[in-house]
């Protein structure tokens, strides 16, 4: 990455964008199933058109539908991007800044040395197979930007680091993102060399 270079890539997040087509695929599937019971339900079930029960199967069809578009376009829109002094990790409605001092480490491994294969559930093993074998970046913090319970709202459980404080990134080209940190956490270093005070507190990120 240049040096003149303020801000990094935008890093596709892949485990939010997995979660999310696994959701807009399910609920496709829901609204098409909807679509012949709400047809049919007025001669199989003898549920009156335009009755209470009849408007909750639309609206549940409805829903669904829009619930599958909504998901299908902002699978994408999940991503990491390292900033002049912080982190950044966004999905459509959480923007989550990590500061530089925050950060004890930062960390690359790979997702099976995270994970014991034989020990997870089921849902797990079929979440995470298709990850296993790649690399991962782990960033352990002082403390969490936000409570876990807001956080978990909007992040996947598996983009935090279950072996200590922190989270997990999993991006397509983990190693231009790992140079990224590497330049721009060098750069705000640089720009603390007069300060040994704010110095001391960037001790230790990579070390």
């Amino acid at each position: 990455m240049a040096a003149a270079r303020k801000v990094g890539k935008k890093h596709t997040i892949l485990f939010y964008k997995h979660s999310m087509d696994r959701v807009w695929r399910s609920m496709l599937v829901l609204s098409l199933l909807l679509v012949p019971v709400w047809f049919f339900a007025p001669g199989l079930l003898g549920i009156p058109k335009g009755s209470l029960a009849d408007n909750a199967l639309m609206g549940a069809m409805i829903v669904a539908l829009i619930g599958a578009l909504f998901t299908f376009f902002v699978r994408n829109m999940a991503y990491v991007q390292v900033k002049t002094d912080h982190v950044l990790i966004a999905t459509p409605f959480l923007k989550l800044k990590i500061s530089f001092r925050r950060m004890r480490s930062i960390r690359s491994m790979e997702l099976s040395q995270m994970y014991d294969y034989r020990r997870l559930s089921w849902a797990d093993r079929r979440f995470l197979r298709p990850y296993f074998g790649k690399t991962i970046l782990t960033i352990v913090v002082k403390n969490y930007p936000l409570s876990m319970g807001t956080m978990k709202l909007f992040l996947p459980k598996f983009m935090f680091n279950p072996m200590d404080k922190g989270f997990v990134l999993l991006v397509k080209d983990w190693m231009t993102l790992s140079t990224e940190f590497d330049t721009l956490i060098g750069s705000f270093r640089e720009s603390l060399r007069d300060n040994p005070r704010r110095q001391e507190s960037m001790r230790g990120l990579y070390g």
